[in-house]
């Protein structure tokens, strides 16, 4: 008697058969095994082995690592015996781990038997995924790179997008652009989002969602998007040939290779000496410009580069660089006073007659010229004439 089955595969001869347990078991018919299985950190995967038997026999079946187990499944009665279909779980060993920085593909052999009869196959661990890095520093504006390493198969066809927390607790697709790269002998596959420019929105935790299969998938571990922030404090004016001072505050990713302070206008740089600053952020530095002209006038900003071309810059600042105006002569019995104005940067200089004596008295000599501005952006006073006073002497009648 002879038949063949399609779907199974190999031909059956009650001819053909060995004792086991009992049990009549075709020779050719414990299948299964044969097909690429995959499996992640954590999961596991399941096949079939059938074999043709007059009555139900569980295989034995073992794992070189990893777990496994069987579990009866469905029967079928075909020619004088019955199709037996057994389930076969396997999962990886417990140490592996999904994000991990020891990346591996190892692969689990499986083994099945029943009396003499037995088939073997492999499954393939896949999916772990280790981080670049977990905290990135950008700068607004700039290009960022995020990398993340994963195992996967040239069959499996692996995508990975990036995705970005919205902050509320929700991943949505980043609007970046995810390039993958060649897979390695080892089966290390690396997924880059680039983001071509930051901004405040990426400031937030991203992840790389990886598809290996309809049914296999893991998430990275998160990476966190710092913006680096360079902030330059109010510069305050100051009179030709004095000195300005500038400050500026760094967050970022340590100490900076170089600060450097610019002119906008003549494109001219001061380094800041960074040889006593602490490696500690937020850092707060200072700069200063001695001597200044009016050719030093303008807006300035601090530009701050990092060891690893990191480079941000601050918002400008616009220093003021004052003229002084000349020395007036105190007209004959006055006294001086001056006031800086609220609204600019010039002041009122004024006069006053000098206090009465019991003998003497004083008045001004022209009451509308007791006051006149200093423009300090032209160091010209708006007269050259303060009113003296006149000595009024006492007389008996």
């Amino acid at each position: 008697k002879q038949w063949f089955n399609e779907e199974y595969g190999g031909s059956y001869s009650s001819e053909e058969e060995v004792e086991t347990d009992g049990c009549y078991v075709n020779t050719l018919g414990l299948t299964g095994l044969q097909e690429e299985l995959y499996l992640i950190p954590g999961g596991s995967t399941t096949t079939t082995v059938t074999y043709k038997s007059n009555e139900a026999e569980a295989p034995t079946c073992t794992v070189d690592q990893g777990t496994v187990t069987v579990e009866a499944g469905s029967s079928t009665t075909l020619g004088d015996g019955t199709l037996q279909h057994y389930t076969i779980t396997l999962a990886p060993p417990g140490t592996l781990l999904v994000h991990t920085t020891d990346l591996s593909t190892p692969v689990l052999t499986v083994g099945c038997s029943i009396g003499d009869l037995s088939v073997e196959g492999t499954a393939t661990v896949v999916g772990q995924s280790s981080l670049k890095e977990d905290s990135v520093w950008g700068a607004i504006g700039g290009r960022l790179v995020l990398e993340v390493d994963f195992t996967t198969s040239a069959e499996l066809g692996a995508t990975a997008p990036w995705q970005r927390n919205d902050g509320a607790g929700n991943w949505e697709v980043s609007s970046g652009a995810t390039i993958l790269g060649p897979i390695s002998e080892a089966g290390i596959q690396t997924a880059s989002l680039i983001i071509d420019e930051l901004t405040e929105d990426d400031i937030k935790d991203f992840r790389a969602n990886i598809t290996l299969t309809e049914s296999l998938s893991v998430t990275t571990a998160t990476v966190t998007v710092n913006a680096v922030t360079v902030t330059s404090g109010t510069v305050e004016p100051v009179f030709e040939q004095g000195d300005a001072e500038f400050t500026v505050d760094i967050t970022g990713p340590g100490l900076p290779s170089f600060v450097t302070l610019v002119h906008e206008d003549s494109g001219s740089e001061v380094q800041v000496d960074l040889s006593a600053a602490e490696d500690t952020t937020p850092l707060s530095l200072t700069a200063s410009l001695v001597t200044v002209y009016t050719t030093d006038a303008g807006a300035y900003y601090f530009r701050v580069e990092y060891s690893d071309g990191l480079t941000a810059a601050s918002n400008s600042v616009t220093l003021v660089v004052l003229k002084q105006c000349k020395e007036v002569t105190t007209p004959a019995n006055t006294v001086t006073n001056k006031v800086n104005r609220d609204d600019d940067n010039g002041f009122d200089l004024s006069v006053t007659c000098i206090p009465d004596t019991e003998s003497l008295s004083y008045a001004l000599l022209d009451s509308a010229a007791t006051s006149i501005y200093c423009d300090t952006t032209t160091g010209q006073y708006s007269s050259d004439y303060l009113s003296p006073c006149l000595v009024v002497v006492n007389s008996e009648p």
